[in-house]
């Protein structure tokens, strides 16, 4: 009868108006003479017939799914209890039971304060210690909300830390690499994929990642293999959680490790082109791995006493061409931006050192500066030579002559050219004119 009862429950409580009957009739500030309905369903989790069971942990995750639900349940005096029963099941033969009440933990954990219950729980080792042996992928429905479960746990360190300590944190990566690896249930990648994504939220989880480097690649390599998927949600949560990785110093080097993933991001954009949301993550993605990538070091093509043409080539494949820009620093201080691979730097000083370099700016942030290129420019020309005249001339002959011009600016001065029209006649190696 008790199963029966729970089971049609559990059904009635799938509707939407069941649903909300239920929260009206079976809310904390119930009359004295309403039914407990949340401690039988409790205690039911203990019964010895599994159909009682079964019914009792679909019922309550059914309740959970809304969060009036989990405010009844999360608030109510047996919580404690509750989560005791419900982790015990977790390792229970019969898969359908497993799974039911991994899922009751799994939504319970969508509230902060089912979290802190969990985490602060007097016997949270062995609850903890439950949750990561769930993710075995003997039982994919219970794995998968394990998962997303101990995702949400250890979204802050407070959590991190407590299920390292606990569990130790080779055994929680030994067990989301076969997660990744198992390519029959969609729902245990991309969980897996939420659960470290959840882990590298904040720097100290990324260094745990980089305490257990060998199957760390190992895990990037699988994720990097779930962008060739055909599920648009497996390769969201993919890209999702190289992303939330790609934004701490030094993991594009991890993240590049296998040297294809800038070729499947690009295979992902034209394949997807429909899917805004893929599109975005993927585009996120791809400007930061190339944030740290260096540009080329730019050529001074051509460097005269106040300008200078330098010239660079695209060390990678742009994502959009039209959002592709160059920033140039000159001396350390960022002079312009141009579309273009080349510029002309203007109003130099003659005879001076100067150092360049290049950025790539985009809408997704800049690049770190190529190495400077450091060119000297040619010292100032000579102003035009003073009083230039006739001094003597003869029907097939003339002697010009002219005042010297001020060359204390140009300290290497040779001599003079001649010319006569336009053409060159003499070079006069003399530092005075003629008499």
């Amino acid at each position: 009868v008790c199963g029966n009862s729970a089971y049609i429950l559990g059904s009635a409580v799938e509707l939407e108006a069941g649903l909300k009957q239920f929260l009206t009739i079976f809310s904390n500030n119930r009359s004295q003479n309403t039914v407990d309905v949340i401690r039988i369903l409790c205690h039911l989790l203990k019964h010895s017939d599994s159909e009682c069971v079964l019914n009792a942990a679909g019922t309550l995750g059914t309740i959970c799914s809304s969060k009036e639900g989990r405010d009844i349940i999360l608030n109510h005096a047996c919580i404690s209890q509750m989560i005791i029963n419900t982790s015990s099941l977790l390792s229970s033969n019969n898969s359908w039971i497993a799974s039911n009440v991994a899922l009751v933990l799994a939504r319970i954990t969508v509230e902060e304060l089912g979290c802190q219950t969990i985490l602060t729980h007097s016997k949270h080792r062995e609850i903890l210690n439950e949750l990561v042996s769930a993710l075995d992928i003997s039982d994919p429905s219970r794995s998968t909300n394990a998962a997303f479960a101990i995702g949400r746990l250890i979204e802050k360190d407070e959590g991190k830390k407590i299920l390292i300590s606990v569990c130790g944190q080779y055994k929680i990566f030994d067990a989301l690499l076969h997660m990744l690896e198992t390519n029959e249930e969609k729902g245990v990648n991309k969980n897996a994929c939420y659960a470290l994504s959840c882990l590298c939220t904040t720097y100290y989880g990324f260094q745990l990642c980089l305490q257990y480097l060998t199957v760390f690649h190992q895990i990037l390599f699988a994720i990097e293999a779930l962008l060739s998927s055909n599920e648009h949600e497996n390769i969201w949560f993919a890209l999702m959680c190289l992303r939330t990785i790609a934004q701490y110093a030094g993991a594009d080097d991890h993240l590049c490790y296998s040297k294809t993933l800038p070729e499947k991001l690009k295979q992902i954009r034209d394949k997807w082109k429909t899917y805004k949301d893929i599109q975005d993550e993927s585009k996120l993605l791809w400007y930061m791995i190339h944030r740290n990538i260096k540009p080329n070091r730019p050529n001074v093509d051509e460097c005269r006493n106040t300008s200078a043409d330098i010239s660079w080539n695209l060390c990678i494949d742009s994502w959009d061409n039209n959002e592709f820009q160059y920033r140039i620093i000159l001396d350390n201080k960022p002079i312009t931006v141009t579309n273009n691979t080349n510029y002309c730097l203007k109003n130099l000083t003659p005879n001076t050192n100067y150092s360049v370099q290049i950025q790539y700016v985009t809408s997704h942030g800049d690049s770190i500066r190529s190495d400077p290129i450091v060119f000297h420019t040619d010292e100032e020309l000579p102003p035009p030579v003073n009083n230039l005249h006739v001094a003597r001339r003869t029907m097939t002959a003339a002697r010009i002559a002219w005042d010297p011009p001020d060359l204390s600016g140009c300290n290497s001065f040779k001599g003079y050219q001649v010319y006569l029209g336009k053409k060159k006649k003499t070079i006069l190696l003399s530092s005075s004119p003629p008499p």
